[in-house]
């Protein structure tokens, strides 16, 4: 019986990579032998074999300018605002045609 995890098929296995850019780009293959490639994996992404990763950084707390949780205040200015909004958008069209 042969496990799935038995297989060398992971896409980020330097090895598998690197038969895998031999095999489809040979050219390829000549660069990355030359150095011109920090990392096979750098390579295999020009191939189009693997997909760029988007990487975060660990402290994602100063990407917000607002504090969390917002205060009451906060609350209570967003929920007038929305209500404000509400009121203007469904009764403002009915004295406009009430009144054409």
């Amino acid at each position: 019986m042969c496990h799935k995890t038995d297989k060398p098929t992971e896409s980020s296995d330097a090895e598998y990579l690197t038969r895998r850019i031999a095999r489809d780009n040979p050219e390829l293959l000549e660069r990355m032998k030359a150095g011109e490639f920090k990392s096979v994996r750098a390579a295999a992404i020009e191939a189009g074999i693997v997909k760029p990763r988007l990487s975060v950084p660990g402290d994602v707390s100063g990407l917000t300018s607002a504090p969390y949780p917002p205060s009451l205040s906060q609350v209570g200015a967003g929920l007038l605002w929305l209500c404000w909004w509400l009121w203007k958008i469904f009764t403002i069209p009915r004295y406009l045609k009430a009144s054409s």
